[in-house]
């Protein structure tokens, strides 16, 4: 038998047990803009396997107080306790700050509520660009495509009304300024491969054929923050060390370098492909004692990859790395 009162009873004392804000319930403490949040490491394990990693004995220290950078302390207030209580109340700006936290923290749920109040918003090429960096991951201007089309399909007398032509028809004025070739791999085959007709086909190819000969490296900090990088298969070595590490943290020993040692990962014979530039902040590097690191001033090093963020990313120490 199951007591569905004594469950309700239950949610309603944990929501308004959160709400207080009393420090002696809680062991997970949050600092935001030089203010406190306080919650519970079992509850937003269970709902986040970002925060499962962020707050294992691995990366975390009992009693250390986590410093969030990305996000303002009335927002990440908001997010936890949709994670206590499942309330929210969207609205125009708010609801990208909560999908931007949904994403991050893999919060499938919330994710879906935010994008189901997007797809109902009006898009247009000047407020396109700030849903942009978003829909690398989850294919949001797609779905608000979709979503127009149907609405079209729905109130047209049309019988041949085609649904592929009228998504790509909405997509038309945004595809350019998407670079598919600066996405991970994983997010290539999950939206460009599905999604498929909004493509020439030699479009196609080209995407296809960049995705299929190349892997996405990924290094994650203390916070959760990540950057990532696409790897040519020719750097298999490198390849096969970066996964021998996917359980060993960093031991970087400076705050502008992030280093892996005692692998003995082989420099290329051929040039590499990239260079230091200006608009690029970190790269992904073999040293000549066969580490493989992560810098800002690569130096003499051997380049592998540039690596991108999602949003801020600093080095921290126990910094993680895998191909994903």
């Amino acid at each position: 038998m199951t007591s569905t009162e004594f469950l309700e009873e239950m949610q309603r004392k944990i929501s308004v047990g959160f709400k207080s804000q009393n420090p002696e319930m809680f062991d997970t403490v949050f600092e935001i803009d030089g203010k406190k949040l306080y919650a519970n490491k079992f509850r937003l394990s269970l709902a986040s396997t970002t925060f499962e990693s962020m707050l294992s004995d691995r990366w975390t220290s009992k009693n250390d107080i986590i410093p969030i950078k990305d996000y303002k302390f009335e927002d990440f207030r908001d997010f936890l306790t949709f994670l206590y209580t499942g309330e929210y109340e969207f609205n125009d700006t708010n609801v990208l700050v909560m999908l931007d936290m949904a994403e991050f923290y893999q919060i499938e749920h919330l994710k879906k509520l935010c994008e189901k109040y997007l797809s109902k918003m009006k898009y247009t090429m000047d407020n396109i660009f700030h849903f942009i960096d978003v829909s690398d991951k989850y294919s949001l201007v797609y779905e608000w495509a979709e979503n127009q089309a149907t609405k079209k399909q729905e109130s047209s007398c049309k019988e041949n009304f085609n649904m592929n032509d009228e998504i790509k028809d909405q997509m038309q004025d945004f595809l350019p300024n998407i670079k598919f070739k600066k996405m991970r791999s994983s997010f290539l085959q999950e939206f460009v491969v599905t999604k498929n007709s909004m493509f020439t086909k030699d479009e196609l190819n080209d995407i296809l054929q960049y995705l299929h000969s190349h892997v996405t490296v990924k290094v994650t900090n203390l916070f959760g923050e990540s950057i990532f990088g696409n790897l040519m298969p020719e750097y298999s070595d490198a390849i096969k060390a970066i996964k021998s590490l996917k359980n060993r943290p960093s031991e970087n020993t400076r705050s502008t370098v992030l280093y892996w040692s005692n692998i003995n990962c082989k420099i290329p014979s051929f040039p590499s492909q990239f260079k230091k530039t200006d608009d690029v902040k970190y790269y992904l590097d073999v040293f000549s004692n066969g580490d493989i690191g992560v810098c800002q001033n690569p130096g003499t090093a051997y380049i592998l990859a540039e690596m991108t963020s999602e949003k801020q990313f600093e080095f921290t120490q126990k910094c993680k790395i895998e191909i994903v």
